[in-house]
């Protein structure tokens, strides 16, 4: 994953407390909400957390936030600000540090397309997730994106460094990884940069649902787990049928904890 200086970071800060950069945020914030739904209580892992600014989120709204992040710049910033409501660690996507399964929700909001290895980031947020994961990128056919890219070859750019991706290629990168399984997605800040100092009204009347054109999509689904039980073996030598694939929330941790019980 890119790592990012003090110049970045400190930057990116600033344009969040912007006037655009405050409207942004907020339509992003919404479609995550949307689609995501996290419950109080709930454990987060924000994969390339940055400045803290989505684990602050998640926080006041009453999940359990962990982040990790690569660049220390930012990480120092994202401890100012969240302190000790948050645990935070340096670290990178393509090799997490945590146990299988040990958090809830799993997000990775714009750092997907900075990584060196997208597969490999992706598997180690499924396989840290219990529930669900949660991707918000930029995307490649949205005229933010290709301003960001013009813009690219004029000045120097962190987007001179990202990866832009389509929804189809996300669904297929999932896919690759765990075959077929159900998405949730949508996008959001459709117009041109210049246009949201009088149009945002315009921006909020389009749809977000299955939109490819938003500059931030948002995407989730749930980890799906395949796991055999003890009445599979008995089943078999008998011929009985039985569907012994399915959607499985926080299977693994179930069978563990029913395994532990006396008797």
């Amino acid at each position: 994953m890119k790592i990012f200086g003090e110049d970045i970071a400190g930057s990116y800060d600033n344009w969040l407390s912007t006037p655009l950069g405050q409207y942004m945020d907020t339509r992003e914030k919404q479609l995550i909400i949307d689609l995501l739904a996290p419950r109080p209580g709930e454990r987060i892992l924000d994969v390339g957390c940055g400045t803290g600014n989505h684990l602050h989120f998640f926080q006041k709204r009453g999940c359990h936030v962990t982040g990790v992040e690569p660049s220390t710049a930012m990480l120092d910033i994202a401890i100012l600000k969240l302190e000790d409501r948050a645990e935070l660690k340096l670290g990178f996507a393509e090799d997490l540090p945590f146990s299988d399964n040990e958090f809830d929700i799993v997000t990775m909001i714009t750092s997907l397309e900075f990584s060196d290895d997208p597969v490999a980031a992706l598997r180690e947020a499924i396989r840290v997730s219990r529930d669900r994961v949660f991707l918000g990128v930029l995307n490649k056919y949205s005229f933010l994106g290709g301003y960001r890219k013009i813009q690219g070859r004029f000045k120097t750019s962190i987007y001179n460094e990202a990866r832009f991706y389509s929804i189809g290629e996300l669904l297929s990168l999932i896919g690759s990884i765990l075959g077929p399984v159900k998405v949730r997605w949508g996008s959001v800040v459709f117009l041109p940069q210049a246009f949201y100092s009088f149009a945002a009204g315009v921006e909020e009347r389009i749809p977000v649902q299955k939109n490819p054109f938003g500059a931030f999509i948002g995407l989730v689904f749930s980890v799906v787990y395949q796991y055999r039980t003890l009445q599979d073996a008995i089943r078999e030598p008998f011929k009985l049928s039985v569907d012994t694939t399915r959607e499985a929330r926080g299977a693994v941790r179930a069978i563990q904890s029913e395994a532990k019980k006396p008797g």
